[in-house]
């Protein structure tokens, strides 16, 4: 029984705040315009706060480089299902095989598993996004683009995956996780209260992204 309510302690906010997300919406509590500067924020603040301080806590190891590659891989792999299985099924969409692969590990993975475990366990599955965005940037975004005829040069998408915040966050955590600056940061007045504002950011994450699926729903 006290294993059940553990169990039930943790799932249980996951449902509310996706019921909150629904409430909001069904009674026209807040405009969806804001909705959409909510997912700004998480997508462009919060999210990015939460993948830095994990990459810079977490304990790298090189086992990791190979849990990247099999996450790009599967990536792939599902890619060329899809486009095996529109071939053989005559699936006339030609969007069906990028409906195979992707996977909304950010606003949806990291928000299920750090409510359930708590934001400082993300690093647990924080490992495996590396891999997955560098799939999205330079496979599955430059083959969607060639499909819809907006074909975009290398470099074009070399600069939007490094400008991207979430990228920015994964990479500058691991940057300074190898350096070994965790300590200093922490310990440094001015750096310390810049992790404590992004520490503030991070736990903004998970409520804020479900509240915004319970609003899709």
């Amino acid at each position: 029984m006290d294993s059940f309510a553990q169990i039930l302690s943790r799932i249980l906010p996951v449902f509310l705040l996706l019921g909150l997300g629904y409430w909001i919406r069904q009674a026209n509590f807040l405009p969806e315009a804001t909705l959409e500067d909510l997912k700004k924020i998480t997508v462009n603040l919060a999210l990015p706060a939460v993948l830095f301080v994990s990459f810079l806590n977490t304990e790298l190891k090189l086992a990791y480089l190979a849990i990247f590659a099999l996450t790009f891989l599967v990536c792939v792999g599902l890619l060329w299902l899809g486009k095996f299985l529109k071939k053989q099924r005559d699936i006339p969409h030609p969007y069906f095989p990028f409906l195979m692969t992707g996977f909304e590990y950010g606003m949806l993975g990291i928000s299920l598993f750090g409510s359930v475990y708590g934001l400082e366990n993300i690093g647990y599955i924080a490992v495996m996004d590396l891999g997955h965005e560098i799939f999205i940037w330079f496979v599955f975004l430059a083959l969607l683009l060639k499909e819809r005829q907006g074909i975009q040069g290398a470099g074009q998408l070399v600069r939007a995956f490094f400008k991207s915040p979430v990228v920015i966050g994964i990479l500058l955590g691991i940057a300074l996780n190898v350096a070994g600056v965790q300590q200093f940061l922490y310990d440094f007045p001015i750096t310390a209260g810049l992790m404590t504002t992004l520490q503030y950011l991070a736990n903004l994450t998970i409520p804020l992204i479900l509240i915004i699926i319970g609003y899709g729903i």
